[in-house]
């Protein structure tokens, strides 16, 4: 049996959880984008701080966090995504209220990811603790699901790079 069934339902229009579980090459590409994202917006053009880069992949693999990324604009930003949990037609409070320990329990896969985006130097890690993709150029010739995700990743990125790093850990509800 495939990894990736039609009848999955754990993460319908993503990917299985439990494939990417096993899948840290697909979180080393969604750091990358996150990080040109962060970079992207920037003011300053700073890089993604590497506690931030422990949210990325936790998020973009989780259904429902997925799917609320998936149907918000990027224009909208961090705060409209973190409103949208507490409406009535979401009403998923308690998926960001524990994304903090999702975030903690991910670490490992986060590692590996982060591990694997080096070795392919996709980002490098300075003594600043941040973040550099060493290329822009978003991925071709990918699956459409796969695609989807890292634009997700990428803007997450972005909205992180407009917002101070207590900005973030408040709205996500989250402690560095």
């Amino acid at each position: 049996m495939s990894a990736l069934s039609s009848s999955d339902h754990l993460i319908k229009p993503a990917l299985n959880e439990a494939f990417l579980t096993q899948n840290p090459a697909l979180g080393a590409a969604a750091l990358w984008r996150a990080a040109c994202g962060y970079q992207a917006v920037h003011k300053t053009r700073q890089s993604l701080p590497l506690p931030l880069a422990f949210t990325i992949v936790p998020m973009v693999f989780n259904e429902a966090l997925f799917s609320v990324l998936s149907r918000t604009y990027r224009e909208s930003g961090l705060r409209k995504f973190t409103e949208k949990f507490a409406e009535t037609k979401d009403a998923k409070s308690d998926i960001l209220l524990s994304l903090h320990d999702r975030c903690f329990r991910w670490r490992d896969i986060s590692w590996a990811s982060l591990r694997i985006a080096f070795a392919t130097r996709l980002l490098i890690l300075t003594s600043d603790a941040v973040l550099v993709p060493l290329s822009e150029t978003p991925a071709r010739g990918i699956p459409p699901k796969m695609a989807t995700l890292l634009k997700n990743a990428e803007k997450l990125g972005a909205w992180y790079g407009e917002l101070s790093i207590h900005e973030v850990a408040t709205l996500l509800k989250i402690r560095f």
